[in-house]
């Protein structure tokens, strides 16, 4: 603004000394003209009364100028006398427009330019007594030759005002400009800081719609965090990038996800933050227009990549991808295809079993002393056909998280001895002691889950000890937390199937499966029952030496 006013200034300052020069001299070069033409009307007045005085001997004595050059012409036009010319040489005057003019007026007056001699005749004619016309001339310079010859000094005096100018605008624009900044700098305060009345109006706009603008702002300001907190504490990744595939938007799971540095990566390329290749591929894609679906993997991690162009109109100005880990998804589709061809094989082995005795007693094949052996099979099978049921029945509810669970307050110690009590009989049969130690630890938990988780892991304890061996269950607190431990003297686990056991119808020796019975179930319904109780549990185990197994629970 200031630049402006400045320059503004300087252009009238300069046009305004121009003009000035211009009229000045215009007007300067009337009053020359006039003066002339005043000074010819009177000299000639002059000679003609001298003129008169002297009869016709033409003699000019005191009144004679040599600025000035005198013609006398008779009526036809010849010239009789001539001031500074030989009067032979000069050609008839009578087309003359002074001496036409004053022939018919008395008087006449003509000025004419000399390109020879750059300058203005001026010429005054009179009709004398005698009929004879006297005519005076007087040379003088042009505008334009007045001009350039004192153009030296205009150039010197408009420069000298320019440079006052110069000083007079930049005083002036610093003495609009300084309020109008101190009404800037003071935009909330506009009314105590008015240098002119006339910005009242303009004062009440401005700040009306500094109000507006700031609440808009705020308004913006709002926006933007919301959304920043949305895609902040979003769990899926997210990307928004620009045509060019630069990153305009990123959260911290997309960091993460994509197992990145966390640094700033706004305004960088995509490849800064990954190169994985069926990303870029499907962000190719969607710079194209398509919108994509795909799975990549990263570190160990499946990610599900949604990709999609973003649109202003028609135009794609960028693209917009979202970031799913589904690793947990694809492990569960995983051990659900598994456990489904577990379950189909275990029921087909039981019910194979059945199906076999049965059709050998129905076609009469069977004799008559091996149809008890035959039945008491069938029993047995049927028995563990009902105890896989109900083991898979067991696992899908606690695999159906969204069902509250009826809490209460249970003493672990007194439900491990019931568990030692309903496991004697097995427990005898294989010649193993069981052994309750502790003291009493109260939680709040499921009881019939507390039941199953303990009864299972002594069940296990039992099925795969040695001969004569100890199973020992130890209940105590510690600090705010209640230990369950289940340690037997069995056969152990090898180190590199310890990770493994916890996994249904896993089994570390598939040959010890009829020796030992039971389902392949028992340790991940504890496993389920320890995750939904969010405790935590923990193996240690050694080949031909035992194993313990210990949960701890929050109290």
């Amino acid at each position: 603004m200031r630049r402006k006013i400045n320059f503004h200034l300087y252009l009238v300052g300069g046009i305004s000394i121009l003009l000035t020069t211009i009229f000045t001299m215009m007007i300067y070069y009337g009053l020359i003209e006039q003066q002339t033409k005043r000074d010819l009307r009177i000299y000639a007045g002059l000679l003609g009364e001298n003129y008169v005085l002297s009869g016709h001997n033409i003699q000019f004595y005191e009144t004679k100028s040599q600025e000035i050059r005198i013609t006398i012409i008779n009526p036809d036009g010849k010239v009789i006398y001539e001031s500074d010319a030989n009067t032979n040489q000069m050609d008839n005057h009578s087309n003359r427009p002074e001496i036409v003019e004053a022939i018919k007026t008395g008087t006449g007056e003509a000025v004419r330019y000399s390109n020879t001699l750059e300058n203005n005749t001026f010429y005054y004619a009179m009709l004398l007594q005698d009929g004879n016309i006297l005519r005076v001339s007087r040379q003088t310079h042009s505008i334009l030759a007045l001009f350039l010859g004192v153009f030296p000094l205009i150039i010197g005096i408009g420069m000298i005002i320019f440079l006052l100018c110069l000083l007079l605008s930049n005083a002036l624009t610093e003495r609009i400009i300084n309020p109008i900044e101190k009404m800037a700098e003071n935009i909330d305060s506009l009314e105590n800081n008015l240098a002119y009345d006339e910005l009242i109006p303009f004062a009440k706009i401005i700040k009306m719609q500094n109000i507006r603008i700031i609440r808009q702002m705020e308004n913006i300001e709002q926006e933007k965090n919301k959304i920043q907190m949305i895609l902040e504490n979003m769990s899926e990744g997210f990307l928004l990038l620009s045509i060019d595939k630069n990153i305009l938007s990123v959260n911290h799971s997309a960091i993460r996800l994509l197992s990145a540095k966390e640094i700033d990566y706004l305004g960088k390329n995509i490849l800064y933050l990954s190169r994985n290749e069926p990303l870029n591929n499907s962000i190719n894609y969607a710079v194209k227009g398509e919108s994509i679906s795909d799975d990549i993997f990263i570190n160990g991690k499946c990610l599900q990549v949604f990709t999609n162009p973003v649109y202003d109109k028609d135009e794609i100005i960028g693209v917009m991808c979202i970031l799913l880990d589904v690793t947990e998804k694809k492990e569960s589709e995983k051990i659900r295809r598994e456990f489904t061809a577990n379950v189909s094989h275990e029921l087909k082995t039981p019910l194979t079993s059945i199906s076999g005795y049965a059709e050998i007693i129905e076609n009469g094949i069977a004799k008559q002393e091996d149809i008890k052996d035959f039945a008491k099979k069938i029993h047995n099978e049927a028995a563990r056909l009902i105890l896989l049921i109900n083991d898979i029945i067991k696992l899908s509810e606690l695999d159906e998280t969204s069902a509250e669970l009826q809490l209460e307050q249970v003493d672990l110690l007194e439900i491990a001895k019931e568990c030692k009590n309903m496991l004697l009989v097995p427990a005898q049969k294989k010649k193993i002691s069981m052994e309750v130690v502790g003291e009493s630890c109260k939680i709040f938990a499921n009881p019939s889950m507390m039941e199953e988780l303990i009864y299972n892991l002594c069940d296990n304890a039992i099925r795969y000890n040695k001969p004569n061996g100890n199973v020992i269950v130890t209940v105590k607190a510690e600090d705010k937390y209640a230990i369950l431990s289940v340690e037997d003297t069995g056969i152990g686990i090898p180190e590199k199937y310890q990770n493994r056991i916890f996994e249904r119808f896993y089994r570390v020796d598939k040959s010890r499966i009829k020796s030992t019975g039971g389902t392949g179930l028992g340790l991940s319904i504890v496993k389920h029952i320890v995750q939904r109780h969010n405790a935590k549990i923990s193996l240690s185990s050694t080949v031909n030496v035992g194993t313990k197994i210990t949960v701890k629970f929050t109290t």
